[in-house]
């Protein structure tokens, strides 16, 4: 695999962290972490996959900004990153933490309505001698 399908994602992952914890971090109200980068083949776009822990009134201001924010964040990545040219950004929002986060409180509600698994259930039968 070429730099393209390993390395760019990556590179631009850590590179848009970055802005967002310097430049953006008095905008961005929730704390917000960049999951995954997709960048397609021929570079015509590059997809940001964003996790936002908040409220859904704080994702949606947070996706907001970030479409907002797109063309500078873009602008900053040219000027850091040695590209001939940089995709487009599209941000998406990762609901992939949340749900797992809801999947774990599911889980540990059917556990408290469990018996202990050291409880030996009575059986029906009687021990034959």
């Amino acid at each position: 695999m070429g730099y393209r399908n390993t390395r760019l994602p990556q590179a631009l992952r850590e590179e848009i962290s970055a802005i967002l914890q310097r430049e953006l971090r008095d905008q961005v109200t929730a704390m917000t972490s960049i999951t995954e980068v997709k960048v397609s083949a021929e570079l015509s776009e590059a997809r940001i996959f964003v996790s936002v822990f908040g409220s859904p009134t704080q994702q949606r201001a947070t996706m907001s900004l970030l479409a907002e924010q797109a063309v500078f964040i873009r602008r900053l990545l040219g000027q850091r990153m040695r590209l001939r040219s940089i995709p487009p950004l599209h941000f998406v929002l990762d609901e992939t933490l949340e749900h797992g986060a809801r999947m774990g409180q599911i889980l540990d509600e059917i556990a408290k309505e469990l018996p202990p698994e050291d409880v030996v259930p009575p059986s029906d039968t009687t021990p034959e001698t």
